[in-house]
C-alpha cells in the first residue's frame, strides 16, 4: 500500500513524501493504492503545468493503471532525465524508493523527485494528497529498483 514515509535525516527541502510499494507502470505490478499514489502527484503536476491555458488534459485518480497514467510517468521521467542526464532512469515505471533515496551513481528516485516536484507546484494540493495515506516510519522502505 503507498504509504508517507518521514526520512531520517530529512530530504533538503522535503521532510515526507509518498511512497509506494510495489512498481507502477507497464508490466508492473501495479496495486491500485500504489497507482493511485502516482496518479495524485502526477494530476498535480500536470494541473501546474496547463494552468495557463485553461486546458487540464484528463488524468483520472482512479487506482487502475492505464495509457493516459503511463504517458504521463513517460513524460515526467522524460523531463527529469533531460534535466539530469545521468540521475534518472526513463523506462515508464515508477518504483519504491530505495535506501537513501538514491542509486548507482546519484540517481534520485523517480517517485522522490516527483514528490518534490508536485510540493513546489502546489503546496496545498501536495499537502491534501499527503493526508490521504497511512505514514510509515524513516528508512523503513521497500526496494524495486531504480526508477
Amino acid at each position: 500500500m503507498a504509504h508517507i514515509v518521514v526520512p531520517h535525516p530529512a530530504i533538503p527541502g522535503l521532510d515526507r513524501y509518498l511512497n509506494v510499494d510495489s512498481k507502477v507502470g507497464p508490466g508492473c505490478p501495479n496495486i491500485p493504492s500504489d497507482v493511485q499514489a502516482v496518479q495524485s502527484i502526477l494530476s498535480l503536476l500536470v494541473k501546474a503545468s496547463h494552468s495557463s491555458t485553461g486546458l487540464t488534459p484528463l488524468l483520472e485518480i482512479n487506482g487502475r493503471f492505464d495509457t493516459v497514467t503511463g504517458f504521463f510517468i513517460f513524460l515526467a521521467q522524460v523531463n527529469m532525465h533531460r534535466r539530469n542526464p545521468s540521475g534518472f532512469k526513463v523506462d515508464g515505471c515508477i518504483s519504491a524508493a530505495g535506501h537513501n533515496y538514491y542509486y548507482g551513481s546519484g540517481g534520485i528516485f523517480s517517485i522522490v523527485e516527483l514528490n518534490m516536484a508536485a510540493k513546489t507546484a502546489d503546496q496545498r494540493g501536495w499537502d491534501a494528497v499527503l493526508q490521504r495515506f497511512p505514514v510509515r516510519g524513516g528508512n523503513q522502505l521497500h526496494g524495486g529498483g531504480p526508477h
